[in-house]
């Protein structure tokens, strides 16, 4: 029977030694992470590009405009099933408000993660995930970032469950920010509201939509798994990308499409994070190392925000960013996150 359970847990090790996305319900990733999967979501934000000129934008007239036609348009402007449930939400909006001569539907979807812990109505993920967004509220509101994070606020935030389905609409219910970054070296230094060492933001829901994580109290073991939303490797490289971040690491194993994925590697110190990225020797120094994680788990752009996860299925901090890079060990990915104080606080 022990030879067996060490069978099955080398099977499960050996499925996180190759790189690459693997999807939650393979029967050979550890039990306690497929079910972690259940609480990890998709969150997208809309926003202008041009946030500055909001009053220049073009607009929507619904007194003159047919509502199917409004539709083909919308059809016509996204990507996908959950862009244009976004795009509908906001066109639901102005049908209901009571001027509706000027309608204003975004066109420019952020996509990232997040996960629920406390009772199931606490949302952590990235500052980045929502920078643009509130960058175009606290634009067109007169308001500074700061002042949003403050008060109690709806905005274009809404959030999908791993089957596509939206769970949270930020239009119709209002939100609190239950944790915001802490002020460091660098975010005073970059003149932003957070830096790579304090890219963090908790939402407070006002309903609970899963079951929440559990939060590890501490480290005890290098095995990491991270579980987010990537886009696709191997694919063409959006303009403006780096090509490298989009090579295929996995052939014949990573994500075609938007799907939830796990990914597994091992915790890496800051000093070694710098080393492999060639990162100046000053800026790491001015990070802060209590908040600071990396690791070696694949790591794909839409994946910010979701959860680093020990594979008991408990938090170890929340997934940032990463470079991908040439190495003795062939083209791989190096990936750093965030561990907020108040995430540690909770039970």
């Amino acid at each position: 029977m022990k030879k067996l359970i060490f069978a099955i847990l080398l099977l499960s090790a050996q499925v996180y030694a190759a790189p690459g996305f693997f999807n939650p319900n393979d029967p050979k990733l550890p039990p306690k992470l497929k079910t972690a999967a259940e609480s990890v979501y998709q969150v997208r934000t809309a926003f202008f590009e041009d946030y500055e000129n909001y009053s220049d934008l073009e607009a929507i007239d619904l007194t003159k405009t047919d509502i199917k036609e409004v539709f083909a348009f919308i059809d016509n402007t996204t990507i996908d099933k959950q862009d244009k449930e976004i795009q509908k939400a906001f066109l639901k909006r102005c049908k209901t408000q009571e001027e509706k001569e000027n309608c204003i539907i975004p066109g420019k979807i952020s996509i990232g993660s997040g996960f629920i812990t406390g009772s199931g109505s606490k949302l952590w993920t990235n500052a980045h995930v929502l920078e643009r967004m509130l960058k175009t509220k606290a634009a067109t509101n007169e308001k500074t970032i700061q002042d949003l994070l403050k008060s109690k606020n709806k905005m274009p935030l809404f959030i999908f469950d791993k089957n596509g389905n939206m769970v949270f609409n930020g239009l119709e219910e209002e939100v609190t920010f239950a944790a915001v970054p802490h002020q460091t070296q660098l975010t005073q230094r970059g003149g932003t509201f957070y830096g790579i060492d304090s890219d963090y933001l908790a939402i407070q829901l006002p309903k609970n939509i899963g079951k929440p994580l559990k939060v590890a109290k501490q480290l005890t073991s290098d095995d990491v798994a991270s579980i987010g939303y990537p886009a696709c490797t191997g694919c063409e490289t959006p303009e403006g990308e780096d090509p490298m971040d989009y090579i295929d690491r996995a052939p014949y194993q990573n994500a075609e499409n938007c799907l939830e994925k796990v990914t597994g590697g091992k915790l890496i110190t800051p000093e070694t994070f710098g080393q492999l990225l060639q990162i100046n020797q000053q800026l790491m120094n001015s990070v802060d190392k209590r908040t600071f994680v990396a690791h070696t788990a694949d790591s794909q752009h839409g994946m910010s925000g979701g959860p680093i996860l020990n594979f008991n299925g408990e938090v170890v901090g929340i997934n940032a960013g990463g470079k991908t890079i040439q190495s003795q060990n062939g083209i791989q990915r190096i990936s750093r996150g965030v561990r907020p104080p108040e995430l540690f606080k909770e039970p």
